[in-house]
């Protein structure tokens, strides 16, 4: 991990410290799902994530990715050949505006929360 996705993580995790339902996870190496070094998640749902390399993967809804992939810095993230599965990547650094970086996580934060917990699958 580089110091600026140390220092990325931490600014995230502090932006959701005391969020009821919101949990924050350090990935490890073999969670390969994605190169990741920290994880934000709503009732068990990934919804940002810091990037090994800088940046974030976002959560957001399909139907958003026309509008947040428009911003600077954004472009859909796949996760599988099917194709982006609701997720952004954020050119976004550890040195970012508060504001900005506060902007992504409650993006990622409010999407996840919408989708039903795991419990309520059954």
């Amino acid at each position: 991990m580089t110091d600026d996705a140390e220092a990325l993580a931490e600014r995230v995790r502090a932006l959701a410290d005391g969020r009821p339902g919101v949990v924050g996870l350090a990935l490890r190496p073999e969670d390969d799902w994605v190169s990741g070094t920290f994880a934000l998640t709503v009732n068990e749902h990934p919804a940002v994530v810091v990037l090994s390399d800088g940046g974030l993967m976002v959560r957001v809804a399909k139907a958003d990715h026309a509008v947040f992939g428009a911003e600077p810095g954004v472009r859909p993230k796949p996760l599988n050949p099917r194709g982006a599965g609701g997720w952004l990547r954020v050119a976004v650094s550890a040195d970012a505006s508060d504001a900005e970086l506060r902007a992504w996580v409650e993006r990622g934060l409010a999407f996840a929360g919408t989708l039903p917990h795991p419990d309520e699958y059954s």
